[in-house]
């Protein structure tokens, strides 16, 4: 039997907004869909830049919460960024 591959979902946001996405990673989870939200998926020590470039490098998906925030946000604004010269779906 072939496992097939989880869908990796990259969320791009503003710390803000953090608490309002929890609901969404869980049910995520629970359809095997896996993303990634920094707050979340950063442990302490990893150095955020390395693992963030490497998590929308790795993602089928790339979602921006778009808000007044996180358009104001260089962070949100570089995912954004690489996600397009990665020529990846957003």
């Amino acid at each position: 039997m072939i496992k097939q591959k989880n869908i990796e979902i990259f969320i791009s946001h503003h710390n803000s907004q953090a608490r309002l996405l929890m609901p969404f990673k869980e049910i995520c989870k629970q359809v095997c869909i896996n993303t990634f939200l920094a707050h979340e998926d950063i442990d302490i020590g990893e150095h955020d830049v390395d693992t963030i470039e490497k998590s929308i490098k790795d993602c089928d998906y790339f979602i921006y919460i778009c808000s007044e925030e996180s358009n104001n946000s260089s962070a949100c604004q570089q995912e954004i960024g690489m996600a397009k010269g990665l020529n990846k779906n957003i």
